[in-house]
């Protein structure tokens, strides 16, 4: 199999405009200031998100635990049925 050969099946099979297949799509591109500031403000608010659902998640998980703790104590302390 020839280095021609690969190259070509993968522009036809991912086409001419694919990233991957143009000739210097490894080269540094001109960065717009207004996407990067709009990228860094959707870091902040997925950081303040993830901040809050962790801070869910450990709520949720004493809620949980104490739930399961209540159980078996109810579970040991239950009075016996009287029996006819």
């Amino acid at each position: 199999m020839s280095r021609t050969a690969m190259y070509g099946w993968k522009k036809k099979l991912l086409g001419k405009e694919n990233p991957v297949t143009r000739k210097g799509s490894g080269r540094q591109r001109d960065v717009n200031e207004k996407d990067v500031e709009a990228l860094k403000a959707d870091v902040e608010l997925l950081k303040e998100e993830k901040e809050r659902l962790e801070e869910a998640n450990y709520r949720l998980r004493l809620e949980n635990d104490v739930l399961r703790v209540t159980a078996e104590i109810l579970k040991k302390t239950r009075a016996p049925t009287p029996r006819d």
